[in-house]
């Protein structure tokens, strides 16, 4: 008894001293606001996406998806991997904080137009459909949306999400209104594809018109090679991250479509979405917490690692929670939501969910590699994961289906979110630090 008092007091403790720390609490604001802009707009995609699938039927749906998965392999060179770079290099940039944005701009739109180039290459190369095809020219033009990127990178380095959250609030809200338009009104599938581009098409203009006049609105006259080639150099391994990871998270819908069809992607991507839905809350705190991570590593290594630690655990523990709520409720939720034609997604949601206990530590690994400048065993890890994935499903596909595809996700995101830190030396030490957090609840500490 008297323990659990002394426990219970010492948490006490540790909470009232991280709220009396005003750096504290300003990143919890920050992280309050990124938090409640993502459940809300997750809660109103996910019905949205529910009631779409529900419209269409897992054929229709397995199109759909298989036209955002094959689209989004070349959607994610168009960002050049700058998010991650912005919101290390503009904490501390000062009077080049414009330059930086500027150029950046620049640089992802170039991009957009040669991955827009280079997917529509490849899709000439493919025998499907013409339906199939006009689908994923359309889902591809989110490729020059990723300027949004830009303002929001900026808007975290400043630990001040408020006006992007608001802004995005309103975007989604447009968007999802007509996207219910498109499905009362029985609208062709193209229209749902084109679904995919528009909330980042409402949300541009909104960005453009808070930030006119500050330091965030792009310039013309400011932009510099100098800082373009800066930040390709630091950004470069990003980029092939950043298409390997959309490969490996991605490449289990192409496979499919390939070696079963339009139904089975529909079954795979009614589950995935509910699973990858959990995604976006460490990828929100992560990017939140990062920049007060990234200063602690001035004040010393054992704090450094510690909020390294208290991070992962975090992490994983709120992963494990999440995992065990939809394993209890997987059946009940796909019933609820898809109704009886998507029964089906029910084993590949249970087995699926699991991989969230590696993507979510994963998400702060990758940061710890930008932090250390391991840029290029961050492609060496998710080249491994890309190879794992590939293999199990040409594996495991044929002999079990759409739940053979979840376990290779499972499998692949084990090997390189967590696995392959053991195999490279000055990865190591962060081995140790995720699997020590493991073994231990997190704690606020100022």
């Amino acid at each position: 008894m008297n323990c659990s008092l002394g426990v219970l007091e010492s948490v006490l403790a540790s909470i009232r001293s991280a709220l009396q720390s005003k750096d504290i609490v300003h990143y919890l604001k920050n992280t309050v606001w990124l938090l409640s802009e993502k459940v809300l707009g997750l809660g109103a995609a996910l019905l949205i996406s529910v009631w779409m699938a529900r419209h269409l039927g897992p054929e229709k749906f397995g199109q759909l998806s298989f036209a955002q998965g094959f689209a989004s392999l070349f959607v994610a060179f168009a960002a050049l991997g700058l998010q991650r770079i912005l919101e290390r290099d503009l904490v501390d940039r000062g009077d080049d904080r414009r330059s930086v944005i500027s150029t950046s701009f620049v640089l992802v739109i170039l991009g957009a137009i040669a991955s827009y180039g280079l997917m529509m290459l490849f899709l000439n190369t493919r025998q499907y459909e013409d339906i199939q095809k006009q689908l994923v020219l359309i889902a591809g033009l989110t490729a020059f949306l990723q300027v949004n990127i830009v303002f929001l990178s900026h808007f975290l380095s400043r630990v001040n999400a408020k006006p992007y959250v608001m802004s995005n609030v309103v975007a989604l809200s447009i968007s999802n209104v007509v996207k219910v338009l498109f499905i009362l009104n029985d609208a062709p599938l193209q229209y749902f594809a084109f679904g995919f581009v528009l909330d980042g098409l409402i949300l541009l203009p909104i960005l453009l018109t808070i930030t006119r006049g500050s330091e965030a609105m792009p310039r013309l006259t400011l932009v510099s090679v100098r800082v373009a080639k800066s930040l390709l150099k630091d950004s470069w391994p990003y980029i092939l991250t950043g298409v390997l990871i959309t490969m490996y998270m991605k490449i289990d819908t192409i496979m499919l479509k390939e070696m079963l069809g339009d139904y089975e992607v529909g079954q795979y991507s009614a589950a995935a979405k509910l699973s990858e839905g959990l995604y976006y809350l460490p990828m929100i705190l992560v990017s939140s917490i990062y920049p007060a991570i990234v200063r602690a590593k001035k004040q010393g290594e054992d704090i450094y690692n510690d909020r390294w630690k208290n991070l992962y655990s975090l992490l994983f523990y709120m992963a494990l929670v999440l995992a065990i709520v939809v394993s209890l409720f997987a059946s009940f939720a796909i019933r609820l939501l898809y109704g009886e034609a998507f029964l089906p997604a029910v084993p590949v949601l249970l087995i699926h969910v699991w991989a969230s206990l590696f993507v979510f530590v994963s998400m702060a690994s990758g940061r710890w590699l930008l932090t250390e400048n391991l840029q290029l065993l961050s492609i060496a890890n998710t080249f491994i994961g890309v190879c794992v994935n590939v293999g199990l499903n040409l594996y495991l596909i044929p002999r079990y289906g759409i739940e053979g595809a979840a376990v290779a996700t499972v499998i692949s995101y084990g090997a390189s979110g967590y696995f392959c830190f053991a195999l490279w030396r000055r990865t190591r030490p962060n081995f140790v630090l995720m699997s020590k957090s493991i073994l231990k609840l997190p704690t606020l500490k100022r």
